[in-house]
């Protein structure tokens, strides 16, 4: 399965940051930044990136699996403290997660 537009906004899968678009919070949407400089360098410097498409999410977004230099990129972004693993569920609270920490 292929996005249906080269600018098509994708969900990736794997992994939940922080939100930057509508935060609960200001630790929530700094985080966000964080974290999408993160991902941001992350790609910039990557070698090689795989993509696997699994079907779509209920905003019709496709749902894509990003492989970084042989690694998982929701484990980079675990890993790097900046995402918590997702699998679809219920998202954290990530201000109740963040008080008090930034």
């Amino acid at each position: 399965m292929a996005c249906s537009a080269p600018d098509e906004n994708v969900r990736l899968i794997g992994f939940d940051t922080a939100e930057t678009f509508r935060p609960k919070c200001e630790a929530e949407r700094q985080l966000g930044l964080i974290a999408k400089e993160y991902l941001t360098a992350t790609l910039h410097n990557a070698t090689s990136v795989q993509t696997r498409f699994d079907g779509r999410d209920r905003y019709n977004r496709p749902l894509v699996e990003l492989t970084i230099d042989g690694k998982k990129l929701a484990d980079i972004m675990v890993e790097g403290g900046y995402a918590v693993a997702y699998d679809g569920g219920k998202r954290i609270d990530w201000c109740n997660k963040l008080s008090g920490s930034l």
